[in-house]
């Protein structure tokens, strides 16, 4: 388990507006140079860091890296002074059958993230994570029922995610971040939908995220954190065709518990909930009766989803690391989604991955991660009878991880 390390410069800077813009800016930049993430639980990929992906993206109450704002920012309290880069490459295998007539895509995104995170002192540290979600296909041509140009939509979302964290008592911290996100989506070939093809948009958004961690004991620590609502602006472009324009994210919480039985093994768990049908873009069902664009208009029908994930660390050398884990979420549609479903294909639930860190001489860390997401089908119901939507993927990991 990661060390509790105590703080070592004196002063703390305030969040200021000139940093928030910074960091929108940073946000905007990412989203231009960042491909669309598809490993997911919902919009979110299964874990942030390469490291806590490597056990199953469970990091609540185990950060290990820079990137662990993403997961708790209360976590950015242990990870010391450090930098942190991983760059992941996903693959996609994207099925889609529409009244009998199959359509197929094998999307290969490359998705960066990455960390800064810097004691202040004692009791404090400031630092910045910024990662990415997404969805991206296209299928090629043209879908009889959707439109009369290829099929095809991109979503890419980035947040940075500013922190600081305060040690309320020795191995107790508390953390917050705001959330500052960006947000392009371009969707074509939904001519049917009333949509002809643009350029895509853009949107901008806020929330802010709080976390707890705390040390019970030497080999017992436990970890709660909690994300508002992101509200985005509106995407004018598709002010016709999701619920108000907007694509904002859900409010989620979660729990984590790491066990540390030896001086080498590390376990850890996380149970997390994810209000995905609360918002109307994504919780809207596809028959919810508005027109396209209302508030109360056609949406993808999710539901809020709950996730376990859980994970091993096992110390083979004092430089050499291995993990394992594995991650399981409840449905987030059902068949009578299918229709929009083919537009983002994130039904799936399971993953289960494998890790390894190597220490460099230099204090320099390289982290890997294999994850593995088996294909699921989504079988049209209902309104959404004639249409079928698969996908599976794997994605490997790689990052660096650099001492300050």
């Amino acid at each position: 388990m990661s060390s509790i390390q105590g703080p070592s410069l004196t002063s703390v800077r305030p969040i200021t507006g000139r940093f928030a813009t910074t960091a929108l800016t940073l946000a905007a930049t990412w989203v231009l140079a960042t491909p669309a993430a598809q490993a997911n639980n919902g919009f979110n990929m299964p874990g942030y860091g390469t490291r806590a992906l490597g056990m199953g993206g469970a990091s609540i109450a185990l950060p290990q890296d820079s990137l662990a704002a993403a997961n708790n920012p209360a976590g950015m309290a242990l990870v010391g002074d450090r930098f942190d880069v991983d760059l992941a490459v996903i693959s996609a295998d994207l099925d889609l059958d529409v009244a009998g007539n199959g359509y197929h895509d094998s999307p290969l995104p490359l998705v960066p993230e990455f960390g800064f995170n810097r004691r202040l002192s004692d009791d404090w540290t400031a630092g910045v994570s910024v990662v990415s979600n997404g969805v991206e296909l296209d299928y090629g041509e043209a879908v009889p029922g959707y439109g009369t140009t290829d099929l095809k939509s991109k979503l890419v979302q980035t947040i940075v995610h500013p922190t600081l964290t305060y040690q309320l008592a020795p191995g107790h911290y508390l953390g917050a971040s705001l959330l500052l996100g960006a947000q392009r989506l371009r969707v074509s070939g939904v001519e049917n939908l009333g949509l002809q093809d643009t350029e895509g948009d853009w949107a901008t958004g806020y929330g802010a995220a709080f976390g707890y961690i705390g040390r019970l004991s030497p080999e017992w620590q436990v970890g709660a954190t909690y994300r508002t609502p992101m509200r985005f602006s509106r995407f004018d472009e598709y002010r016709r065709l999701l619920p108000e324009g907007r694509v904002d994210m859900p409010q989620q919480a979660g729990l984590g518990v790491a066990y540390t039985p030896t001086d080498r093994l590390t376990l850890a768990l996380d149970v997390m909930w994810l209000g995905w049908g609360e918002e109307h873009t994504w919780g809207n069902a596809f028959t919810e009766g508005g027109a396209l664009g209302d508030r109360n208009g056609s949406g993808f029908g999710w539901q809020d989803q709950r996730v376990v994930r859980f994970g091993a660390s096992y110390d083979v050398t004092p430089a050499w690391t291995v993990r394992g884990g594995a991650s399981f979420a409840s449905e987030l549609m059902s068949g009578d989604e299918s229709t929009l479903a083919a537009l983002a294909p994130l039904m799936g639930r399971d993953h289960y991955t494998l890790g390894t860190s190597y220490t460099l001489g230099n204090g320099i860390e390289l982290n890997g991660a294999f994850v593995h997401m088996p294909t699921e089908h989504l079988h049209g119901d209902g309104a959404s009878q004639a249409v079928d939507v698969g996908i599976g993927v794997d994605m490997l990991s790689l990052g660096i991880g650099v001492p300050l």
